[in-house]
């Protein structure tokens, strides 16, 4: 889906147009000066002046050289700025967009099972004992001592050792996910959206580029 926000290939055509533009004046003004100065000997012999017209016109083409490459550098450079502009709009809006369906993904029939594998995956990073999930607060009714009980005897269902779940809730968290403690505050594992995200976010930003903008990445 086209977006007016992102740069259109119209604007690379334009850039390129008004550089070739100011250098074929450039150029222009350079052959007219070489034309003049190889007028000026007309009047010597014509051995001479086929040779300083070979040796002017030699310099006319390697000034023109010059300007080519200098245009085709700047008219490259052009295009890599608005590429690169049009790629961090794009990653902006589609991480804007990713926040969006995150927030409302809490009022999804799926989020539960979705809370119960962050706080399991979280707890299996850390010893086993008593362990600590904090939430946001909006997630408390989810968060009952039921839920809590299942995913405790998930993990003893998985390692042999028993755990205990205590849960904290945060008034100012926002985000979904939970984030998993030990006791002591000394092991934790963040499985809030936000840092989950963090985490993954140079694939995921690969990912985005690759997708929309194919090989030109």
């Amino acid at each position: 889906m086209a977006n007016t926000d992102v740069p259109q290939s119209g604007s690379t055509d334009a850039l390129c147009a008004q550089i070739l533009k100011d250098a074929g004046i450039e150029a222009d003004a350079i052959v007219a000066k070489a034309e003049a100065e190889a007028a000026g000997i007309l009047t010597l012999n014509d051995a001479v002046v086929a040779e300083l017209r070979r040796e002017a016109m030699n310099a006319v083409y390697a000034q023109a050289t010059v300007v080519e490459r200098r245009i085709l550098a700047t008219v490259d450079l052009g295009k890599r700025r608005i590429l690169l502009e049009a790629r961090e709009k794009v990653l902006e809006l589609v991480m804007a967009r990713i926040k969006v369906l995150a927030v409302e993904f809490r009022s999804s029939s799926q989020y539960p099972g979705y809370l119960q594998r962050m706080v399991v995956d979280g707890a299996l990073a850390l010893d086993p004992g008593e362990v600590v999930v904090t939430a946001a607060a909006c997630d408390q009714g989810l968060l009952s001592r039921s839920f809590l009980e299942v995913v405790e005897r998930e993990l003893q269902a998985k390692r042999s050792q028993g755990t205990t779940l205590v849960l904290e809730l945060d008034d100012k968290e926002t985000d979904i996910g939970v984030t998993v403690r030990s006791r002591d505050r000394r092991m934790e594992c963040n499985n809030t959206f936000r840092a989950r995200l963090a985490r993954v976010y140079d694939e995921v930003r690969a990912d985005v580029l690759k997708e929309v903008f194919g090989d030109n990445v």
